[in-house]
């Protein structure tokens, strides 16, 4: 078992504390930004820094809404709690799927290609999520379920120091798998590279979350959690637009 008795949640820069949770997710978008752009061609540059700022946008706002909303009982009482992002509260599906609505009005408004875009940016996106799950382990959060096995960890988040499942490792590996599938597959069509990460991110979520904790039932709708039932729905859907190109 893995000792992790005191998480590294904040750096001391003197005068001023840094927030590793933050800290680890602002280097993820940054670098998932950076190399999209650095990938791509000329022309394509300032598009892709126009749509990661509305991606950020997006993240920040869905992530911490649907966090918000699933912890409710908290925050109806806690209401000044709300402003606080960074202590961490943020549900990658809710940031996700605003980030999406929100890159694709811009797509509609410039008359761009969506999918274009999308495929460049989603191969580098294992990265920055990969970067993001080390910020949640730094920070002591997004634990799991109590384990016996050897890589089990302690977390004094926890309603007590039994050791439990690093679910946050977990989402981190999958993110690396995600960035290296991604970066050596041929875009068999547009849009193919977005949907498989689609695909790809939601199985793993899916069986990842079966080792979560939560302390509350408000994120479970019957046997599933929220996250999970999202999941199916992703990947059926993202796999009837795969098949649907490559059946033809």
């Amino acid at each position: 078992m893995i000792e992790f008795y005191k998480p590294i949640q904040t750096i001391s820069l003197g005068f001023f504390n840094v927030y590793t949770w933050g800290l680890m997710v602002a280097l993820g978008f940054l670098l998932v930004l950076y190399l999209a752009a650095k990938n791509s061609k000329r022309k394509d540059k300032q598009v892709i820094y126009n749509l990661g700022f509305y991606a950020l946008l997006g993240t920040i706002i869905g992530g911490r809404a649907a966090f918000i909303f699933v912890n409710w009982d908290f925050y109806s009482i806690h209401l000044a709690d709300i402003l606080k992002l960074w202590e961490g509260g943020m549900m990658f599906y809710g940031g996700f799927l605003l980030a999406i609505v929100f890159m694709t009005i811009y797509a509609q408004i410039k008359k761009i290609d969506f999918l274009y875009y999308a495929d460049i940016l989603v191969t580098y996106l294992g990265l920055g999520i990969f970067l993001s799950r080390i910020g949640c382990l730094l920070n002591g959060c997004c634990f799991g379920l109590e384990t016996s096995l050897p890589w089990a960890m302690r977390f004094p988040m926890a309603p007590d120091m039994a050791p439990r499942h690093p679910t946050q490792m977990y989402m981190a590996l999958a993110g690396l798998i995600l960035f290296f599938i991604l970066y050596y597959s041929k875009n068999l069509f547009k849009g193919f590279k977005f949907y498989l990460f689609l695909a790809l991110y939601s199985f793993f979520q899916f069986f990842i979350e079966f080792f979560r904790y939560y302390e509350t039932a408000s994120y479970y709708i019957f046997a599933f959690t929220l996250s999970q039932w999202i999941s199916v729905g992703i990947f059926m859907i993202s796999m009837y637009l795969i098949l649907r190109k490559v059946i033809k």
